[in-house]
């Protein structure tokens, strides 16, 4: 799909992937062990699951972002043809 070098390539994909499912398994983790636990107060595990969700629309923008410097990429490489 994306011309480049491929080294390049391969950390912007994985990257993306990283920073997209890293919050997501995170939030689903806390569900599950903290669905019915007291340990924390409600106070620091509403902070908890907003800043993830911050985390993955960050991780969102940055894959769009990460897409974007890979499109160019690729433009460059057609246009030194």
């Amino acid at each position: 799909m994306f011309k480049g070098k491929k080294r390049e390539r391969k950390f912007y994909y994985y990257s993306s992937l990283i920073s997209i499912a890293l919050p997501i398994v995170i939030l689903i983790l806390e569900y599950f062990v903290y669905e019915d636990s007291t340990i924390l107060d409600s106070g620091f595990r509403t902070f908890f699951i907003t800043f993830m969700w911050i985390l993955l629309v960050l991780a969102i923008a940055r894959a769009l972002h990460n897409y974007r410097k890979l499109k160019e990429i690729s433009n460059k490489q057609e246009d030194n043809k």
